[in-house]
């Protein structure tokens, strides 16, 4: 993490690279903004948990109906499909 002018923190990806200058050696410092990616990470880490939570919800909801139904209108499980 690291601060903006106006005090707010962000996340950074920093990349130091070493070079050889006339004068000895240096590094050359990069510093990347990844606000996005860490929401985009974020998105996906949720991402499977609420779907296991709306099949979970579906699947009651389908038992919940079909406990409703009556008998006759459920085919029989051995019927012939041709």
């Amino acid at each position: 993490m690291t601060r903006r002018w106006d005090g707010t923190e962000f996340p950074v990806d920093i990349m130091l690279s070493p070079i050889e200058t006339q004068a000895g050696w240096s590094v050359i410092a990069t510093v990347r903004d990844i606000i996005v990616r860490k929401r985009v990470e974020e998105e996906l880490r949720k991402s499977p948990k609420g779907l296991e939570t709306r099949v979970w919800e579906r699947t009651a909801e389908l038992t919940r109906a079909n406990k409703t139904l009556p008998r006759a209108a459920l085919p029989p499980l051995h019927a012939n499909s041709e």
